[in-house]
């Protein structure tokens, strides 16, 4: 191989290793590059307020990554919003969840 290929390919893998990491999109689903900071971080935003609509695609991203603790609190607190009633409860205890998980992974 000569000097020109190698630089080439250094200059692709400096490249491909400087590419902006993804971020977490409402949604998303497992990937090699699934951002699990970002979605964690969004599931401290869950409030009363929330639709349950948008709660329902943070539950799926947060059970297609495995994260079915976080997820059962989730459902808690989306079947109390249901029914149109106050979930101050479940929501603390679902960012309570939230929480240990982000201790855990200092």
């Amino acid at each position: 191989m000569n000097i020109m290929n190698i630089m080439k390919n250094f200059d692709t893998f400096v490249n491909e290793s400087k590419k902006e990491e993804k971020k977490y999109k409402l949604g998303d689903k497992w990937s090699t590059d699934f951002d699990y900071a970002g979605m964690l971080k969004y599931c401290l935003t869950v409030c009363d307020k929330c639709d349950v609509d948008i709660l329902n695609k943070l539950h799926k991203s947060l059970e297609d990554v495995n994260y079915h603790t976080i997820g059962r609190a989730l459902t808690a607190v989306i079947k109390v919003l249901e029914e149109e009633k106050d979930a101050s409860k479940e929501i603390k205890e679902f960012k309570n969840k939230v929480k240990e998980e982000i201790r855990s992974q200092k």
